[in-house]
Order: C-alpha cells, then structure tokens, then sequence
C-alpha cells in the first residue's frame, strides 16, 4: 500500500513537471505573430534570448542561484537532462530556422506544429498513454494521435489546402515519434514548413 502511494506521489510530481514544461513549450506559438509584425526582430529577439539562456544555463550548471530564473529552468528540466537542459534551445533554434528558410505560412505551419503537436502530445501521452509504440521509446499511440490532429487543424486553419495538411501532419506526427530526444523540436518544425511549402 505504502510503495502504491509512493508510486502515486512520483508520478503526480512527474505529471505537474511535464504540464509545466509543455505550458513553456506551447508559448512558441507567439513567434509567428511576432514575426507578421516583425520578421528580422523576432529572429534577433529569439537569437539573443537562446544567449541570454545559455548565460543562466552555465550560471546555474555552476551552482549560481538566479532567482527564478533558476527555480523555472529547474522545474522545467527532466531526470534525463544532464547539464544544461536543451529544451528551450531546441525550441528557438526550430523556429529561427523555419522562419530563415521557409514563407512566413510554412513557417508559421511549422511552428504551430512545433508548439501544439508536439506540446500537447506529450501531455496527453503522460495522461491516458498507456499503449506504448514500439521502438519509440515510450511514446504512446495517443500521443501520436494528438500530434497529428493538432498539425492537421493548425495546417489546414492556416492554409485552407487539406491534402497539405494531411501530408504535413503525417510527417510531422511521425517525425515526432522519432527518439532524439529534444532535437525533434528543430525537426518538427522543419519538416512540416517543408511539407507545405511542396
């Protein structure tokens, strides 16, 4: 009774850490809004953001308490993250690069994909997940599911084409069932802007 309430405990604290990471992770959603009022600000506002993270990263890798700054990165950082947490990176990294290479309706396509399909995935993975995917390292057909639903509702709300939203959200899903960690937060992105754009 003890070890199940103990269980209980673990993964509830597992749970609240991995809403409050995502909630960080749906936020990307805001760049492409910045980017239709500015496209070159946002890009330096993101390049300049990843710097001043990895300043407070390297701070706190050195035992530098930053206030909150250092509480949120680590609440928001996994048991699997050693040293400094990549996710934020990742996540503006994504986006400055689908917003370099892509028209601002793929990379908006992409970073919506970024921000709600691989967000929420994981989220409702964590919650009703309970069949796993083989060799995905423990992603669920749930997850994989909401991925592709949100890629496909963002897609086709931005560009009224749904053969491009259905190709985008069937790459984009299975490229976030990819295990590499947070590098499918520049993936994500890449290939669904890609996937629009042809």
């Amino acid at each position: 009774m003890k070890n199940n309430i103990n269980s209980i405990k673990v993964n509830y604290t597992t749970l609240q850490r991995e809403f409050f990471r995502k909630s960080i992770h749906v936020t990307i959603a805001i760049v492409p809004l910045l980017a239709n009022i500015n496209r070159s600000a946002t890009i330096v506002f993101l390049v300049l953001g990843s710097m001043f993270y990895l300043a407070t990263e390297y701070l706190r890798m050195n035992g530098v308490n930053l206030g909150l700054i250092t509480t949120i990165t680590s609440i928001a950082s996994r048991d699997r993250d050693k040293g400094i947490t990549l996710g934020p990176l990742t996540l503006a990294m994504g986006s400055i690069l689908a917003l370099l290479f892509f028209s601002p309706v793929a990379a908006s396509c992409g970073i919506y994909a970024l921000a709600f399909g691989d967000g929420l995935s994981s989220v409702t993975g964590k919650l009703w997940g309970k069949v796993k995917i083989p060799f995905t390292n423990g992603k669920s057909y749930i997850g994989f599911l909401t991925c592709y639903t949100m890629i496909l509702s963002t897609t086709y709300g931005i560009t009224g084409s749904f053969n491009k939203a259905v190709l985008a959200a069937t790459i984009g899903a299975f490229t976030e069932l990819i295990p590499v960690k947070d590098v499918d937060n520049i993936m994500i992105p890449l290939v669904v802007a890609l996937c629009v754009t042809i």
